[in-house]
């Protein structure tokens, strides 16, 4: 290769049938070393554009070297991009609308240290890629809404039915906490914050998911109908779920705790959403947990 380029340098421009230069033919067939001493007869030629040509069905050289997760190729270019010797369109779009950093996927021994690579250098999904992504967002964040929801039209029953075998001991005290007044009271506190957490959450990835398009007002009306009608059900909901008679501070805490702490929680929401992906990264050593942390 390097005789024949040394005898005719501009047939580093020839393509195949499909298209293909030296590069893509070099990365489908793994030869890293090819792949460099092609670029730097690019450079050499004033030919850096050449990168950036697509095949027939308008991959560069990256989308495939992303695609095999050729980590190798893959940093090679970044830093060529980094040091300005060669612009490499990290965004180049291909027939079908997709990026580089769509190739990514969820297989592959490489695919974090790439997808490092492509964040670093700017890259970002392609236009069909986003709107498939919003879509699952919408359908997740719409069972999550319609589930929480359900749960309080349906909510549990805390009844003191326990085995009274044990009479002594750890098992009857805590038998005994859990059945009781309090016990009831935060069991019926813990499930009201959570459920009502996750419905604010999913109702606030619904309205941002929305905001770009027409229909974005009336879904902003909804879904603050959706949770005030939420809210006034779970004001008197504690009175039908719980067989006892209350006390004025027991009313005060189940009214006002499970309603106002998600509220508060939501303050917060980016903080607890970075410790909840740090607890589940210590997770991605283990072969089975490691795809669901990326």
């Amino acid at each position: 290769m390097h005789e024949l380029l040394s005898v005719s340098p501009e047939s580093v421009e020839e393509i195949t049938a499909r298209k293909e230069t030296g590069l893509h033919l070099a990365v489908k067939k793994d030869q890293y070393h090819a792949f460099v001493r092609l670029v730097e007869h690019l450079k050499e030629q004033k030919k850096e554009h050449v990168i950036n040509w697509q095949d027939d069905q308008g991959n560069t050289a990256l989308h495939l070297a992303v695609a095999v997760k050729n980590s190798q190729v893959v940093n090679f270019m970044s830093e060529k991009h980094a040091q300005g010797d060669v612009v490499v369109a990290v965004n180049a779009h291909n027939n079908c609308g997709q990026t580089p950093l769509d190739f990514v996927g969820r297989k592959g021994g490489n695919r974090k240290q790439i997808r490092g690579i492509l964040n670093a250098l700017g890259a970002k999904h392609g236009e069909e890629s986003r709107a498939d992504i919003r879509n699952a967002l919408l359908v997740v964040a719409g069972l999550i809404a319609s589930t929480t929801y359900q749960s309080v039209l349906q909510p549990p029953k805390f009844q003191a039915l326990v085995n009274t075998n044990h009479t002594e001991g750890f098992p009857a005290s805590y038998a005994s906490y859990m059945t009781g007044f309090y016990g009831r009271d935060l069991a019926y506190i813990v499930f009201m914050t959570g459920n009502t957490l996750g419905l604010l959450v999913a109702v606030q990835m619904i309205i941002c998911l929305t905001r770009d398009l027409s229909v974005r007002l009336p879904m902003l009306l909804s879904m603050t109908l959706l949770v005030q009608t939420y809210y006034c059900h779970t004001y008197y909901l504690p009175f039908g779920t719980q067989e006892k008679e209350f006390g004025l501070i027991n009313v005060e805490l189940l009214n006002v705790l499970p309603l106002m702490i998600p509220i508060l929680l939501l303050l917060f929401q980016k903080r607890l959403a970075e410790a909840l992906e740090v607890y589940l990264g210590k997770l991605s050593p283990f072969d089975d947990l490691g795809d669901m942390c990326i």
